[in-house]
Formats: structure tokens, C-alpha cells, sequence
């Protein structure tokens, strides 16, 4: 599913099956695969636009896409927070398809990995309104 710049160039169209049941699972897939890059990519810029901005970027733009540098946050409940904020607002941002994201952390009995982050949300798909949740592989706050 998966495409590279140099093919989503040349084929800028994607042929979107005409089943329900099919499109559905295809448009489940890409905002999984979008949601993956999204909290895997690190936004270095993003402190920038917001001091020059005054607030929270709400457009998109190629310097804000990811997340700040979320490994010097600890595991306190005011870090945790402002993790999930910064992740439901990029999540606004770079993935509208995905209706009324709330961001959990969810306990795990790992003491190397105390929690998940899961995001639960909501997908349309024509007439069929659907939950959406997704938890990253191997994701620690």
C-alpha cells in the first residue's frame, strides 16, 4: 500500500475499489499507514513556527509534519498530556479522515514499556460510519 514519491508522480491517481466492504478496509489501511508515519516522524522545525506563529500550527506544512522531540518528556501525567494534545492536534492536521480522535494511554505490565499510546476515532466511508482504533507496535511513553 505503501507508495513511493517517484510513483505516487507518475500515477498520481489510486484506483479505489467500488465495494464497500473493500473500500472501507482500504481507507482503514491508509490512515493506519498514515498514523505510523505520523508519530515516527519528528517535526525539528515545529518549535519554530510556533515562536514566530505565537501558537500551535494548524496548517500543514512539510516542517511541521511529526511529532517534537517526545523522548525528553517523562512519564508524568503533565508530559503525558501534552504528548496526546500535540498527537490529537497533528493528527487534525495531517489525518481529517479520522473523525473525533481521542488519544489514550493505555497500561502495560512491561516495566521497559509502562504504557501505549492507542487512538480511537471515528471513519466514514459513504453511508457507513465506523471505530477506528490503533495502537503502535513497540510505542513508549
Amino acid at each position: 500500500m505503501q507508495r513511493f514519491l517517484f510513483d505516487r508522480l507518475c500515477q498520481p491517481k489510486i484506483d479505489i475499489p467500488d465495494d464497500v466492504e473493500a473500500k472501507l478496509s482500504f481507507l482503514r489501511q491508509s490512515i493506519t499507514e498514515n498514523l505510523t508515519q505520523l508519530v515516527s516522524h519528528r517535526s525539528f522545525f515545529s518549535g519554530l513556527n510556533n515562536a514566530v506563529a505565537g501558537t500551535i500550527q494548524t496548517t500543514a506544512s512539510v516542517l511541521n509534519f511529526g511529532l517534537s522531540d517526545i523522548v525528553s518528556h517523562s512519564a508524568n501525567f503533565e508530559d503525558s498530556n501534552r504528548v496526546k494534545e500535540q498527537i490529537r492536534q497533528q493528527i487534525q492536521v495531517y489525518e481529517p479522515r479520522l473523525l473525533d480522535p481521542e488519544i489514550k494511554l493505555v497500561a502495560t505490565k512491561d516495566p521497559l514499556m509502562p504504557a501505549m499510546i492507542q487512538v480511537n476515532g471515528t471513519i466514514k466511508s459513504d453511508e457507513l460510519e465506523v471505530e477506528f482504533c490503533w495502537k503502535p507496535l513497540g510505542t513508549r511513553i
